[in-house]
């Protein structure tokens, strides 16, 4: 039930219907007018879809805004759902992942051999992008993705193992999948993911992975398997990453012109798997570059909400796959009568032998699958006489081989170029931060031995100022302000009263002239220091160490006037 008078637009509504069953036929005429627009304007913009679909249907160009603008909205950012208008629908993305690759295996022709490759982008520091894309003549078709907000932290797993699930049930046991992931995917628990669908992992791993045979030991290094270009090495064992081990194939090849070997896992037989089937996920490469400056332009696109983001690429999505399925057809019937002419002219005539192997990579697409469908498209619009073809799958054999480079590609000069520049700028942020941290750790070094030299002048200036104050005041008298020399047990004057030595003590008492004079209890500022002498220099005074008496002024003028005490007669 076509909504346009648009011919070209009736038949694209009609397949995205039979494409997308889970769409309501609103939607899909939506979708329809949208894809249209795309394929003729060179991009995904709104304003221009609008300019271009308004002066085609003759219709206003704001109603047709609002209408495209509304396939991106949820249910509740729609207009009429505040008037109470509950109809309104939204387009969930994840339902139609499995319709999209049934579409594609419906009209396969050839070996049942599919390659899936996963890789994730970004959007600027806006949106992240996990997706799964059917390799096919050097394009990509995008079958399933989650988008993200970008710069957000959160684990990708949940959403590899959620679309991995959801494109499992589309596809026939019957047929032999291989996915394939760059390193800085690869993950113990996705190369299970993988194998739970009956698929077969083919995951590139990084050079310092370890990996030991059957009959080795140790584990060692996978790029050390190769030790120079133009090898291959392959064998079974087991690998280790983070302390989980894994059990499977391990493939490694180097080629000419490459500046390190390709490592691979997978779970194929050693005799079966061939390092060369991995510059097919090279292709997804191509997936990125027409989708934004090569071709739609999605990288224009103001979306910030991850779930419109997510419906628009829903759009390019049938545009892209729409385009490569009729020019791959195209190409394949281009080819096919090429080989037949060849055939015809060589005529009897034929080379013995097996063939050489050719020693440069055979002359690639002078033009896209996906631009060759779009300029078909176009050309039939308006007013070619070729009838175009349904678009069907045509597959082509496995690469058998990796070719040496002998000119490196002056997109991936320019790619080296920007990587060395972020690297270069990355060191230099590192080496100026630890410059900084190395300041500030001698600025804090300087300061604590500035605080200890000032700490150590004081202790000097607080000793200079003792030393002073000792030489200012008189001989042997250290200050005024000194506290009394406290009385010691042994010299205190013992009345009879006191001591208990009364008359009734029973103890003689010594007469008054044979007693010893009681040392008084002098300041301390009147005591002279004791002369060196053999005498001890600490005595036992009631259990405990006393240092030996020093004689006072007035017991050594004693002395001096009247001479040493007379000791008594018998």
């Amino acid at each position: 039930m076509p909504t346009s008078s648009h011919p070209s637009i009736a038949k694209l509504q009609a397949e995205i219907r039979e494409m997308l069953p889970r769409l309501s036929v609103s939607q899909a005429n939506v979708l329809g007018e949208m894809a249209y627009a795309m394929l003729m304007i060179d991009g995904c913009g709104l304003t221009r879809m609008c300019s271009y679909m308004a002066e085609l249907l003759d219709q206003p160009e704001n109603t047709l805004r609002q209408k495209y603008r509304e396939v991106y909205y949820e249910k509740e950012a729609k207009a009429g759902v505040k008037k109470r208008q509950q109809k309104r629908r939204e387009i969930v993305v994840d339902e139609h992942f499995a319709d999209l690759l049934r579409a594609v295996i419906t009209r396969w022709q050839g070996e049942k051999t599919l390659v899936l490759a996963m890789d994730a982008s970004t959007l600027g520091d806006r949106l992240t992008i996990l997706s799964i894309s059917i390799q096919y003549r050097g394009c990509a078709m995008r079958v399933a993705w989650t988008i993200l907000p970008g710069g957000q932290e959160g684990e990708w797993r949940p959403h590899w193992e959620r679309m991995l699930r959801v494109l499992g049930v589309a596809v026939p046991a019957d047929w032999m999948v291989y996915v394939m992931a760059d390193r800085g995917l690869y993950a113990a628990w996705l190369y299970r993911a993988i194998q739970a669908n009956g698929w077969h992992p083919f995951l590139r791993v990084k050079k310092g992975l370890t990996f030991r045979g059957p009959r080795e030991t140790a584990f060692g290094k996978v790029g050390e398997r190769v030790k120079r270009p133009d090898q291959e090495w392959k064998g079974k064992g087991e690998w280790s990453e983070q302390g989980e081990r894994m059990e499977g194939t391990l493939v490694v090849g180097w080629e000419e012109g490459y500046e390190e070997p390709i490592c691979v896992v997978t779970d194929l037989a050693p005799e079966k798997a061939k390092t060369a089937w991995y510059q097919l996920r090279f292709w997804i490469e191509c997936d990125y570059k027409d989708g934004k400056r090569g071709w739609f332009h999605w990288e224009h696109t103001k979306m910030t909400k991850p779930q419109r983001a997510s419906r628009l690429w829903l759009v390019l999505a049938i545009v892209m796959q729409k385009a490569i399925l009729l020019g791959g057809e195209l190409e394949a019937q281009e080819q096919e009568a090429r080989a037949k002419n060849q055939r015809r002219c060589a005529g009897k005539k034929r080379r013995r032998g097996r063939p050489a192997l050719p020693k440069i990579r055979p002359r690639g697409r002078e033009q896209s699958v996906l631009l060759r469908g779009i300029m078909a498209m176009r050309a039939a619009d308006t007013g070619g006489k070729k009838i175009l073809p349904a678009g069907r799958v045509r597959t082509e054999p496995l690469p058998m081989r990796l070719y040496p480079v002998s000119r490196v590609p002056k997109s991936y000069q320019l790619k080296k170029q920007r990587r060395e520049e972020k690297k270069r700028n990355r060191q230099r942020a590192q080496t100026k931060e630890r410059r900084a941290q190395r300041a500030a750790e001698r600025a804090a070094k300087q300061a604590e031995m500035q605080a200890r030299q000032e700490r150590r002048a004081a202790k000097e200036a607080q000793a200079q100022a003792r030393r002073q104050a000792r030489q200012a005041s008189p001989q042997g008298k250290v200050s005024l302000h000194a506290p009394l020399r406290q009385e010691r047990p042994e010299e205190r004057l013992h009345s009879p009263e006191q001591s208990g030595h009364g008359r009734g003590s029973g103890k003689p008492e010594l007469p008054t002239s044979e007693r010893p004079a009681a040392p008084l209890s002098i300041p301390h500022h009147l005591e002279t220091p004791q002369p060196p002498g053999p005498g001890p220099l600490l005595r036992l005074s009631r259990g405990r160490l006393q240092p030996p008496h020093r004689p006072m002024h007035k017991e050594i003028h004693h002395k001096r006037a009247h001479g040493p005490p007379q000791e008594a007669g018998p």
